[in-house]
C-alpha cells in the first residue's frame, strides 16, 4: 500500500494508530519543485496541449510562483499549498481558458496565424492566476 502527502500530515496519520507506522518502513520525500522548475513544467504540461506560453506568460508564472515560495499559509510555504506541481497544471489549464475566451471575441479568427492561435499570453495567464489563487483561498 501507498500513502502519499506531505510529512507532518503522513506523521499525524501514522500517530493515529501504534502500529500503523511500522507498517510503512519505507518512506520517500520529495523536494519542492523551485519557481523555476515549476515554469519548466508548465512548458511541457502547455506544449502537451499544444499551447505555447509567451515570454510575458512565463514571466507572470515565474513571479506569482516567487512570490508563493516566499509566503508562509496555514503554518506552510504558500506554493505547497497551492499544490507545487499540480499548481503548475492549474495555472496553465485557466491560462488556455482564458485565451479561449479571449479568442472567442476575436471578430475573424481565421485570420490569425497558428502561433496566435496558440500563445497565451501575459494578460491570459494573469488572469489565470487571479482565479487560481481565488480558487485556492491564497489570501491571508
Amino acid at each position: 500500500m501507498i500513502i502519499a502527502g506531505y510529512s507532518s500530515d503522513i506523521d499525524r496519520l501514522l500517530e493515529t494508530n501504534e502500529g500503523l507506522r511500522s507498517r510503512f518502513a519505507t518512506r520517500i520525500e520529495f523536494d519542492t519543485y523551485s519557481p523555476e522548475e515549476l515554469l519548466e513544467i508548465a512548458n511541457v504540461i502547455a506544449a502537451a496541449d499544444d499551447s505555447a506560453l509567451t515570454a510575458e506568460a512565463a514571466e507572470n508564472f515565474l513571479q506569482a510562483a516567487k512570490q508563493l515560495e516566499q509566503r508562509m499559509l496555514r503554518g506552510r510555504r504558500a506554493l505547497d499549498v497551492a499544490g507545487n506541481g499540480r499548481y503548475a497544471r492549474q495555472l496553465v489549464e485557466a491560462s488556455e481558458q482564458c485565451r479561449d475566451m479571449r479568442l472567442a471575441q476575436v471578430l475573424d479568427i481565421d485570420t490569425l496565424d497558428e502561433d496566435r492561435l496558440r500563445e497565451i499570453n501575459g494578460s491570459d495567464m494573469a488572469e489565470a492566476i487571479a482565479a487560481v489563487h481565488a480558487h485556492l483561498n491564497m489570501r491571508e
